[in-house]
């Protein structure tokens, strides 16, 4: 008999991205099931300014400690945001419907992960994201395959990758438990945003600079150095370079080294990582440059803001993006490269500005947040009414 309402606990943890905090937000407002929150850690509560009925929030990371609370809590779903809560939590979840859809790359607790096997490493340009990774945690290994025949009716794994859901795949779920989602934005706010002239004004730009943005990566992906230092080869040529650096982590420590080395500290600003999708449409030029797998989310947020896109040429990037078409992709790891794909965007102004603009076409047509609602919607009601099945673009079967 279907239950008269539906009970949602989102399980989350230190290391949630703006753009999913704001789709964990969308995914709360979309319903009138009743939604809870368990935060485990010390980050930031994900719950700013959302209607919920109860937020539960433990600093204590200690897995019987949160299995407790999470044992006071009657549920129909669980919604797994952190690759760090499932572990902590993972005993308390049995016999529970369960959405996993986290990220490892977001999450500070790298020493949780288990490299796999040599054999079953993963080939270049592949994503690490969702929860193939999570299954090689000792909790997540224990998690999905105690009572494999259950398990497959009760898990959804949730991968915003082509890759992703191959890996998955590889790791031992089944097709049908395996849902493509790609990440999204609020494409509709992303076009409101003020003109690059008004906005370059209002932070201090003149007119007539070259700016390059340089989209930032997640722990432990590196590229923002490389970018930087093809940045510096396109202000050798060019002279009037400024780059607008993400303020975040490890990466961006390496790249105030380099400037410092060759005393180009003035012609980077960094910004807060809150502000940088905001600044975006000032920029002439985005390069998005990550070495092996870099962070769909941002991505999608670069592809949205209708700027000129400098890509690294990676299997997961080529799932979205086009060379010559809506992006100028380049060899990753090669600052030569980059500055060689950075010239040639600059130097061609009005042909960067179409690729933009298809570039932004993707975006609306492919990772639309009202596509991403429907998706998760159905999910949603295949693990708790178990009717409708999920299919691996994320649609009915």
């Amino acid at each position: 008999m279907r239950p008269l309402r539906t009970t949602v606990l989102h399980l989350t943890g230190r290391g949630l991205t703006p753009v999913r905090r704001e789709l964990l937000g969308d995914l709360m407002r979309m319903t009138d099931w009743e939604q809870r929150v368990l935060h485990v850690g010390d980050g930031r509560p994900p719950v700013g300014g959302m209607q919920v009925r109860e937020m539960t929030r433990t600093i204590l990371v200690d897995a019987q400690v949160c299995a407790r609370r999470l044992r006071g809590i009657n549920v129909q779903l669980v919604h797994v945001w952190s690759a760090r809560a499932l572990a902590l939590c993972e005993s308390a979840l049995r016999g529970v419907s369960v959405l996993l859809d986290c990220d490892v790359r977001s999450e500070p607790f790298s020493g949780i992960a288990v490299r796999p096997r040599r054999a079953n490493r993963e080939p270049p340009g592949l994503t690490h994201s969702v929860i193939q990774t999570v299954r090689h945690t000792h909790a997540g290994n224990r998690f999905v395959q105690e009572g494999r025949p259950q398990s497959a009716s009760r898990i959804r794994v949730v991968c915003n990758t082509e890759s992703g859901v191959l890996l998955a795949r590889r790791a031992g779920f089944a097709p049908r438990q395996c849902a493509l989602i790609r990440p999204s934005v609020n494409t509709a706010a992303a076009s409101v945003r003020m003109s690059r002239s008004e906005l370059r004004a209002r932070i201090g730009l003149k007119p007539a600079e070259r700016v390059i943005a340089i989209a930032p990566l997640v722990r432990p992906e590196r590229g923002m150095s490389d970018a930087a230092w093809g940045a510096l080869l396109v202000d050798r040529v060019l002279n009037d370079v400024t780059l607008l650096v993400p303020d975040c982590g490890r990466d961006t420590r390496r790249v105030r080294r380099l400037l410092g080395a060759g005393r180009r500290g003035h012609v980077a600003r960094f910004i807060p990582r809150g502000r940088w999708g905001a600044l975006l449409p000032a920029a002439d030029v985005v390069a998005y440059t990550p070495r092996r797998t870099g962070n769909p989310d941002v991505l999608a947020e670069v592809m949205a803001s209708r700027a000129s896109i400098v890509a690294s040429d990676l299997a997961i990037n080529r799932e979205l993006l086009e060379h010559g078409v809506s992006a100028w992709l380049c060899r990753p790891a090669r600052p030569a490269a980059i500055a060689s794909a950075l010239l040639r965007a600059l130097d061609q102004p009005a042909r960067s500005a179409a690729m933009a603009d298809a570039a932004a076409q993707v975006a609306r047509e492919k990772l639309s947040r009202r596509i991403a609602l429907q998706h998760y919607r159905r999910l949603y009601e295949s693990l708790t009414f178990g009717v409708g099945r999920v299919a691996v673009d994320g649609g009915p079967a």
